[in-house]
């Protein structure tokens, strides 16, 4: 018989069941390695006094004993199988039931046999647990005791036993079955408790153990999601466009992100561990600006904006404190915006603000100096043109021409003033006509206004500088002279002793890398006047061509509104105007749209007979002093005249009238306007001839009136020889 796997077996079993005492052993392993170790042990003890019975000469109880080591050899064989577990204790019971029953029946050898009863009730509880063991024991107790009785009352088997071992023995095997049962019973108790807590223990452990991985998820997850998280962070760092440094409190830079990087073209490795200052403003020491020092003080939050040299740009910037767990100040976060952009076009937007306030106060001012100069002119109307009326009845012998004349020229210096409030308006109409400014600045330093002016000031040197061959520009030569006046007059003011004032004037062709603020790149007349004077403050550039700014005296040297007059006629001639100012002097310089092409036409004196006439004409203006001096005028110069005192009254004469010429103020308080009401006559009398008079009319109006037929504009106060050759053009 192989012995190899019945003592692997064995092993085994030993190894499962009895190797740890914290292990709690299982019935069904318990009673394998118990089945193991009896059948073991019998086989060795059975072949052992199987062998000494042979030797004694009992053949039958050594073939008993050999038998029975075989039957045990045979139920460790069959242990291997678990399914054989309950057959195995069963027959292994029997055997033991039988093979004791038989030694002590028989005596064995030296009549000691029944020693073996003894271990029968251990192994039956023990194999078979309290309630089958006790059955089984007290079954083998009856059957030792039929052995007793058989022994005692045979005559055959008498002498083997006696009546006291007989008593002696049943008691103490009653003692073993009965001490044998309370072990078990206290045993298999004890089992049940252990299996018992073992089974709440493992229902804490397998609590605990789902709680631990729960947790140990928990961790993973929170460990994954803090890894996530962190390089998300790094990620989203390095991809705010705006410059952030984080500095300890020593001001070295521990983090940066790439912003900052290609903004100082420094790499990161070399950035870490720098002092900000040196990096960043390639200062040797913190500059005064610093935020990090304001943190140190005042451990709160700022925001502030700065120019950095450095780099020559702009930055919006927030400064933060770091604090560590306890509180303590351990550093700080800069997050840095450039911001030149936005100061740039934030500056052109101020700017542009700024020139907008300018027009809009330019405009309100020249709404207000037209309906001023426009009640003026109709008022003035009387001053000038009375006087020049009555002048032509007198001669210059006669006590009343005298006063006329000095009325009349008051008259025309007032006119001049408002002319200088309607240039101011910039709405007024005016008359161009292709000239040279050589020829208007010689007229004008031959004037007597200018001569007069002149006069204050002997001192002060005036030097014409004029190219010859100076292309033509098309102009007013009134207000060009109006600019000459004010601009010389404002040079000679200027200089406190002695100097010079230069005008002088050139071709020049502009393109745009020349100049940006023209209007489009060709030729130009330059028109520059130059003075030796302490020049214009800094602080007054800007000011100097509003109207209700000044350093004028008042009653000594004029309006104040000279440069505001000059700004407007320089728009009104699509014109531009530089100033360039400092301690050695002022220069304005004014570029013209060139007339290169345009000749100038030669003026001719003009003979008063000349401008009489005959025809019938029709006075249209709503001031009563206005249609008797049109009247008058008129009457004077040969003409029949019809006036009526509006629009309306006009459009009804034309119903049942005709007349050569319609005389039309522009601007009528009371129903419709000049404009409108030609529009009506010549819808009843097509290709009516008209002349437009006003003292401030839209140039809209006058042009869309010019264009429907009307022969030209004259301003008011006008003179004899304004109207008469306005009429004359109208009627030829």
């Amino acid at each position: 018989m192989d012995k190899q796997p019945v003592r692997r077996s064995f092993l085994v079993t030993l190894r499962e069941g009895l190797s740890s005492p914290d292990i709690i052993i299982d019935d069904e392993t318990r009673r394998r390695g118990l089945l193991n170790a009896i059948s073991l042990v019998g086989i060795f003890f059975l072949f052992l006094l199987g062998a000494l019975a042979l030797w004694q000469g009992v053949l039958s109880l050594a073939a008993v004993d050999f038998l029975a080591a075989a039957l045990l050899g045979g139920f460790v064989f069959l242990l291997r199988k678990k399914r054989y577990l309950n057959l195995c204790i069963y027959c292994n019971i029997a055997l033991m039931f039988f093979l004791f029953l038989y030694l002590l029946a028989t005596g064995g050898v030296a009549g000691n046999a029944f020693v073996w009863c003894y271990i029968f009730p251990l192994i039956s509880f023990f194999m078979l647990g309290v309630q089958k063991g006790l059955l089984v024991s007290m079954t083998h107790f009856l059957f030792c005791l039929a052995v007793f009785l058989l022994d005692l009352n045979t005559p055959a088997a008498a002498g083997l036993y006696t009546i006291n071992f007989a008593i002696r023995f049943l008691s103490s095997y009653m003692v073993v079955i009965l001490l044998t049962s309370a072990y078990e019973l206290y045993r298999e108790r004890s089992q049940k408790a252990l299996v018992r807590l073992n089974d709440h223990l493992e229902q804490q452990v397998n609590l605990q153990t789902a709680e631990l991985r729960k947790e140990i998820h928990e961790k993973t997850q929170a460990r994954e999601i803090a890894v996530l998280a962190k390089e998300e962070w790094e990620r989203t760092f390095d991809a705010v466009p705006d410059e952030i440094i984080i500095l300890n409190t020593a001001r070295q830079i521990i983090r940066a992100n790439t912003a900052v990087c290609k903004a100082l073209k420094i790499p990161l490795t070399e950035l870490i561990g720098t002092y900000c200052y040196k990096s960043i403003h390639k200062m040797d020491s913190p500059p005064a600006c610093c935020p990090h020092s304001k943190l140190l003080e005042s451990k709160e939050p700022f925001h502030f904006e700065y120019f950095d040299d450095n780099r020559q740009r702009y930055f919006s910037t927030t400064a933060s404190p770091l604090h560590d767990s306890k509180g303590v100040f351990v550093g700080s976060v800069r997050v840095a915006r450039d911001i030149t952009e936005q100061k740039i076009a934030q500056s052109e937007r101020d700017n542009a603000r700024e020139q907008l306030r300018k027009v809009e106060k330019m405009e309100a001012i020249g709404l207000m100096a037209g309906g001023v100069a426009h009640d003026l002119n109709n008022i003035l109307s009387g001053v000038v043109s009375y006087p020049e009326i009555l002048l032509l009845e007198l001669t210059e012998n006669d006590p009343l021409y005298g006063p006329l004349k000095a009325i009349h020229d008051s008259g025309k210096r007032a006119a001049a003033v408002v002319a200088d409030m309607l240039t101011v308006a910039r709405g007024v109409a005016t008359v161009s006509e292709v000239c040279s400014l050589n020829t208007i600045a010689e007229e004008f330093i031959d004037s007597p206004e200018f001569q007069n002016t002149r006069s204050l000031a002997p001192q002060v040197k005036i030097v014409l500088d004029l190219t010859p061959e100076l292309w033509n520009i098309k102009c007013s030569p009134v207000h060009i002279q109006k600019i000459l006046f004010n601009l010389v007059l404002n040079g000679i003011e200027a200089i406190d002793l002695s100097g010079c004032v230069s005008v002088s004037t050139e071709n020049m062709v502009i393109d745009t890398k020349n100049t940006t603020d023209l209007p489009h790149p060709g030729e130009y007349v330059v028109l520059r006047i130059k003075d030796t004077g302490k020049g214009i403050p800094a602080g007054d550039h800007e000011k100097i061509f509003e109207p209700f700014y000044t350093k004028k005296v008042m009653g000594r040297s004029g309006t104040g509104l000279g440069l505001a007059v000059v700004w407007n006629i320089v728009k009104d001639h699509e014109a531009v105007i530089h100033v360039n100012s400092d301690k050695n002097g002022t220069i304005f310089t004014l570029y013209f749209p060139a007339m290169s092409k345009e000749t100038a036409q030669p003026k001719v004196a003009v003979d008063f007979s000349t401008l009489c006439g005959d025809g019938s004409i029709l006075i249209v203006d709503d001031d009563l002093t206005q249609r008797e001096i049109a009247s008058q005028m008129l009457k004077k110069l040969g003409y029949s005249t019809v006036s009526v005192s509006s629009g309306e009254k006009a459009v009804a004469f034309f119903m049942n009238n005709s007349v050569d010429l319609v005389l039309i103020d522009m601007l009528m308080g009371v129903g419709i306007n000049g404009l409108q009401t030609y529009e009506k006559i010549i819808a009843l009398s097509p290709g009516q001839k008209a002349v437009i008079a006003s003292g401030f009319s839209a140039s809209k109006d006058v042009e869309a009136a010019i264009a429907l037929g009307a022969a030209c504009y004259i301003k008011k106060p006008y003179s004899f020889e304004q109207l008469g050759n306005a009429v004359k053009f109208a009627l030829s």
